[in-house]
C-alpha cells in the first residue's frame, strides 16, 4: 500500500488519540488547528523528499520518510495530558514531515518504472492506488474504532452516546 494512502486513516487515528487522551481538555478548533502544523511539515518537507529522492535514491528517502512517520506515531503513543500540547504537536509534524519524505520518493519511484509513453497509465495507477488505499484505510480504521467506541465513553455519557456515534452527534 502507498504512503500516501496512510494519510487520512492517520488523521482519523490521531484524531481519536487526541480525543481519548486529553478527555476534552481542547476544543474541537484547537484540535482542528493543531494539524495546520502536520500540513505545514507536509508542504515543507515535500520539496525536500523528492530533491533528496534523487540524490540519494527514492527508495532509501521512502525509507527515511516512514522512519520519520513512524517515530511520529511514537510519541504520539506516550501522550499524556500532563505533557500539554508541545507533544502531540511534535507528534504531528513528525508524521507530517515523514509523509512529505515519502511521498514524493515513492511517486518517482513508481512512475521511474513506467516508461516515457505510458506516463499517463502510470499516472492514472498511481491515482488509483492512492484513493483505494485511502478508502480501505478509513474504512478498516473506522470500523476497529467504531467498535471500540463505547469503551472509551466517560462514565458521564449517555446512553444515546454510548450506542453510537452518530447518537452521540444527533442528540449532543
Amino acid at each position: 500500500m502507498r504512503v500516501s494512502s496512510s494519510v487520512p486513516s492517520t488523521i482519523v487515528h490521531v484524531v481519536r488519540r487526541l480525543r481519548t487522551s486529553f478527555h476534552d481538555a481542547y476544543s474541537v478548533r484547537t484540535e482542528s488547528l493543531a494539524f495546520i502544523s502536520m500540513a505545514v511539515a507536509v508542504l515543507a518537507f515535500n520539496a525536500l523528499g523528492a530533491t533528496l529522492g534523487q540524490k540519494i535514491g527514492n527508495r532509501p528517502m521512502t525509507a527515511a520518510g516512514l522512519v520519520v512517520m513512524a517515530a511520529g506515531f511514537g510519541v504520539l503513543a506516550i501522550v499524556s495530558p500532563a505533557d500539554g500540547f508541545v507533544v502531540p504537536a511534535t507528534a504531528l509534524v513528525l508524521i507530517g514531515a515523514g509523509s512529505g519524505l515519502a511521498m514524493p520518493a515513492a511517486t518517482g519511484a513508481l512512475m521511474g518504472e513506467v516508461p516515457a509513453e505510458q506516463a499517463g497509465v502510470g499516472s492514472a495507477l498511481n491515482d488509483t492506488i492512492q484513493q483505494a488505499g485511502a478508502a480501505l484505510g478509513v474504512a478498516v480504521l473506522g470500523s476497529v474504532l467504531a467498535a471500540g467506541y463505547p469503551d472509551g465513553m466517560p462514565e458521564s455519557a449517555s446512553d444515546q452516546a454510548r450506542r453510537s456515534i452518530a447518537d452521540a452527534l444527533v442528540h449532543h
